[in-house]
């Protein structure tokens, strides 16, 4: 059976389901019927009463075989009876012989074959003259076929359901999905009849140019898996033929390194992968055998050639490179820095081709430019846009996700996906920049409160630019890639690794998506512009203080639309695919149909606007604001490769291209995901980060700042609203907020605990989630640990818990240390909090009898731990913004720290040590804006330690009796008073020593029973 599954993935369908199918085709062209449409679906419904449920469906015998050799004219629909719609055009250039006025889906190259073996392409349905009578039978025999697909609810767009219980709304996407394919078709013929083999194509004026002498094959190969995937097997072939006997890279021109490696190469390298992994789906006509070879062979050449580019003293690639000498050139503007974006978006294509190669070099290279620039101590992932390739240094500070950003933050993701998630680094990465994005980019407009990321022309610490190019918004697609790895959010949201982080990353994906979707809802043509502006508040809202919008009325006058300003310098439409890319991996991840339905929208703009007359293609546009818009005369090559691709996958089956077998490039070019295997590893690993400069301090301080109040707080949660106080300029100072911890990261040592007990360390890490912190819970006993963990998560799902995981580690061990702050960043992207609760009681004896070994090792425990622990978490912490929560250290100490009186002289000498170490550590790190502070709660609270090896009542009234308040603590009550140290609301307080012992500390002689307090105090009076 030969039937159209290129992936072989489809599940056979019962014959009922076939038979809707057929009957929602023939609904689709029903203005079109004729007598062979009218008895094939006879035919249909005759076959399906003798057809098994469990059997695949046969298609009608006139149906051409999709892998048969000799079939060379595919591309044109099966209802195109053998009419030509439109007239020929002619042109010296042509190579079509029969012209381009077919429209969609009537254009054939050839009419001295068969389009099919029984029907010759001038076949009619019938060319004899028939009898009235037979006519009319023949129509009423329609309405009466047409009437039964009514009955059965086709064409109603209520809910109601039929007695098949079917939706024939789903079936209309597959029409859709026809419809973007009759647009590549039309691009493409236009392309192939007036501008062959030239790397540009300008359809108004129908003219063409090179970008090099012998042309590069722009359009041709940044186009061939989009042809691949159409299963357009005969343009396909044509251009194979190009490529084989025209394309050559040998040419002594300047090429952008960037460009050509994305569309270039990754078009060769995607054709390579499609055609040799889905043979079936673009099978050459004629019988010719394929050569596998070919494209992999054109790649390596080019690749080749590219590796010049990255000749430099830092390892930047050069922004261009000669193709004959393969000599690095410097960009003649920019000060001849290279964009970071271009920079650090040749890593997916350049491993690649190792991987396929076996040639390490290529991979060496490529990875060597993401170490440089994260040599830069890039902060909270941000990356400026201008990168020297001469010193490996960033040129300036302005920051942005559109031009020259934007595809270095999309490659973070995709390297840790393209090697199957083996190179945690590239997620860390990623992590730590939407980290960054979130902390400083995102805003809303004004009034309406739209999502979008703005711009830091002056880095962290800068204003705000309410400015964001159209190119940002691949941003929704990737947020909501990162959060579920490709798979579906239901998929995902089964696994152990979904919480708080993954659901805040779809709300955002979800929020900002719908912001690009109203660049092309709010103007006159349904096209967005090239870039839009906002107003913002003032200081603007930082994310989560706003609501967005819930819907965007398709009203002219929708009031959402006010929000949206497009100056006529950014007014043009350049046929960009990063919306409908993300729409498309919404669509899959969410399934939510509105997706489907905005990009339905989108494209029927782009038809109605950007199509060219006569059939000539489809061009870019001057003015979206504007009806008509005046045509710019340019088809963009990746109009071909991306825009139409993913309008195509947006209304194709989910298992075409499934998001967690494939990785796109930043040119939609889809590769597959592959393990490292022994040859191939990360070559790099990531420094420590130094503190910034004082003069970098300013500009981070001043993040959210009115130039009139250079030193107000800059709080993510703190609404500076201006107002005057007594008529005086002085503005109130931010409220604290008692949501600062939302979205920090903690680690806690000690943060098990005996069985359901609640120590210390169990229950700041308990209460540090509560408040939206993700913690890191450290324990060298594992079960106590998960324990934990595991009541954050059952308690945090339905309360908004931040996300808990274990480490096992022991932290007296330099490396142990290490790999717990490794880890946090690796989980969560930073580090805020640092709880430093082991401690042990150690051992017995005074300084006669104590033994030496037993000394050494309970100082490891109670006090280095603590300060190996800070050694790498501190480095974490001076990588966050700058601000009142940098970070903040707890240590926690005991009353014997202060009072001594213990039976043994190691335990009160070491957290005497923990006191001033405290103090020490306050000084020594205020500058960067880290707090420490030391909790006196040990032992006078009643916890697991403390009563697991036995309490009698007495003993534990007498505990109680100590204290001026007369009452017992819990490990809650040192977990609410870590809380509150770690949180914004003590940003004022450093270097404090704080008891939590009811007053045990404050009393005289507290060691005493209370008879004899209160004797002592009576002899006192006297």
């Amino acid at each position: 059976m030969n039937t159209r599954d290129p992936f072989g993935l489809h599940h056979k369908t019962s014959a009922l389901a076939i038979l809707q199918s057929k009957a929602s085709v023939a609904a689709n062209s029903a203005a079109a019927f004729s007598l062979q449409t009218f008895e094939t679906g006879k035919q249909v419904l005759e076959d399906s009463g003798v057809l098994p449920d469990d059997m695949s469906f046969s298609l009608p015998n006139n149906i051409p075989s999709f892998t048969n050799p000799q079939r060379r004219f595919e591309d044109s629909r099966w209802g195109s009876s053998g009419t030509v719609h439109g007239q020929p055009s002619g042109g010296a250039g042509s190579r079509t012989g029969g012209g381009l006025g077919s429209g969609f889906g009537g254009y054939f190259k050839d009419k001295d074959l068969p389009l099919y073996k029984d029907k010759p392409f001038t076949y009619a349905a019938s060319r004899r003259k028939r009898s009235l009578w037979r006519r009319k039978r023949v129509f009423a025999g329609i309405v009466l076929f047409l009437g039964l697909l009514y009955w059965l609810g086709l064409f109603s767009r209520s809910e109601r359901k039929s007695m098949w219980n079917w939706q024939p709304e789903a079936l209309d996407w597959d029409r859709r999905r026809e419809r973007v394919r009759d647009a590549f078709i039309l691009s493409w013929d236009a392309y192939e009849h007036y501008a062959w083999g030239f790397d540009e194509y300008h359809p108004t004026s129908k003219k063409s140019r090179q970008m090099v002498p012998k042309g590069l094959g722009w359009i041709i190969v940044d186009s061939l898996d989009t042809m691949i995937l159409m299963n357009l097997t005969s343009r396909l072939s044509n251009a194979r033929e190009w490529i084989s006997t025209s394309l050559d890279y040998n040419q002594d021109s300047n090429v952008n390194t960037f460009e050509t490696t994305i569309r270039m190469l990754g078009g060769l390298l995607s054709a390579h992968y499609l055609s040799t992994t889905f043979p079936e789906m673009a099978p050459l006509v004629g019988g010719g055998k394929i050569d596998e070879d070919l494209y992999l062979e054109k790649a390596i050449d080019l690749a080749e050639r590219l590796m010049g580019a990255y000749e430099s003293p830092s390892g930047i690639p050069y922004a261009s490179v000669n193709l004959k000498t393969m000599e690095g050139i410097p960009s003649h503007v920019d000060g001849g820095a290279s964009s970071t974006a271009e920079a650090g978006s040749l890593q997916l294509e350049m491993k690649y081709v190792a991987k396929l190669t076996g040639e390490k070099a290529y991979w060496d290279k490529a990875e060597k430019v993401m170490q440089v620039i994260d040599d830069n101590s890039v902060q909270d992932g941000l990356a400026p846009i201008f990168i020297y390739a001469t010193t490996g240094e960033f040129r300036d500070s302005t920051i942005r996700l559109g031009s020259r950003g934007d595809s270095y933050y999309e490659y973070l993701l995709k390297q840790y996906l393209q090697t199957s998630e083996q190179e945690p680094i590239y997620r860390d990465m990623y992590d730590q920049a939407l980290s960054g994005v979130r902390r400083h980019m995102i805003t809303y407009s004004k009034p309406s409160h739209h999502t979008f990321i703005a711009e830091l022309p002056q880095g962290i610490g800068g204003e705000l630019s309410p400015k964001m190019d159209h190119l940002v918004c691949f941003m929704p697609g990737t947020i909501a890639l990162g959060a579920t790895g490709g798979l579906t959010e239901a998929e995902a949201k089964r696994l152990p690794t979904w919480g708080k982080k993954q659901e805040d990353e779809m709300r955002l994906a979800r929020e900002l998506m719908q912001t690009c979707f109203g660049m092309y809802r709010a103007t006159l043509t349904g096209l967005a512009p090239e870039i839009a502006w906002f107003e913002i508040d003032d200081p603007p809202l930082h994310e989560g203080e706003a609501t967005p919008p819930d819907n965007l009325s398709a009203d002219i006058d929708a009031d959402w639309k006010q929000d949206y300003i497009i100056k006529d310098g950014d007014a043009h439409n350049l046929q960009r695919p990063e919306t409908v890319e993300s729409l498309f991996i919404l669509w899959r991840i969410t399934g939510d149909t509105r997706y489907r339905e905005w990009g339905w929208e989108i494209f029927e703009s782009f038809e109605k606007y950007s199509r060219v007359a006569n059939d000539a293609g489809f061009t870019s546009l001057d003015n979206v604001k504007e009806i008509p818009p005046t045509q710019r005369d340019n088809m963009e090559s990746f109009w071909l490769a991306e825009t139409l691709k993913y309008f195509y996958l947006l209304f194709s089956p989910n298992d075409i291209l499934p998001l967690d077998k494939v990785v796109f490039n930043t040119e939609a070019h889809p590769f597959p995901r592959f393990e490292l295997g022994k040859l191939f590893k990360t070559g790099w690993e990531r420094k420590p980060r130094a503190w910034t400069s004082a003069a970098s301090t300013e500009q981070v301080m001043s993040r959210s700042i009115l130039a009139s109040n250079p030193t107000q707080s800059t709080s993510a949660t703190a609404r500076a609203t201006r107002h005057r106080l007594n008529n005086q300029d002085e503005p109130i100072p931010p409220r604290p907020s008692r949501h600062s911890l939302r979205n920090k990261v903690a680690i806690v040592t000690g943060a098990g605990s005996r069985s359901n007990g609640i120590g210390n360390g169990r229950a700041s890490a308990v209460l540090l989630a509560e408040a939206g912190c993700n913690v890191v819970c450290v324990d060298l006993n594992l079960p106590w640990a998960e324990r934990t963990v595991q009541m954050i998560n059952d308690e945090g799902r339905e309360a908004g818990f931040g996300n808990a995981v274990v480490v096992c580690a022991d932290v007296t061990q330099a490396e142990e240390c290490e790999r717990v702050v490794r880890e946090a960043v690796r989980r969560f992207g930073r580090v805020d909090v640092l709880v430093n609760n082991v401690g042990v009681g150690g051992p017995p004896g005074d300084a006669t009898t104590v033994k030496p070994s037993e000394w050494v090792k309970g100082l490891q425990v109670n006090v280095t731990s603590m300060m190996l622990m800070a050694k790498y978490a501190i480095p974490a912490m001076q990588r966050n913004k700058r601000g009142p929560l940098r970070g903040s250290i707890i240590n926690i100490g005991s009353v014997a720290g202060l009072k001594g009186g213990s039976p043994g002289l190691l335990y009160p000498t070491s957290k005497g040590a923990i006191t001033n170490m405290t103090r020490a550590m306050a000084a020594h790190h205020a500058p960067a804006g880290i707090r420490v502070n030391c909790l006196i709660a040990k032992g006078m609270l009643y916890t697991p330690m403390m009563y697991h090896n036995g309490m009698t009542p007495q003993a534990r009234e007498a505990r109680r009796q100590r204290s001026l308040l007369k009452t017992e603590g819990y490990g809650w009550d040192c977990g609410a008073a870590v809380r509150w140290l770690a949180s914004e609301e003590a940003r004022w307080v450093t270097g404090v020593i704080l008891p939590v012992d009811a007053g045990v500390t404050a009393a005289v002689e507290t060691d005493l029973p209370e008879a004899s307090i209160m004797k002592a105090v009576e002899k006192a009076k006297l």
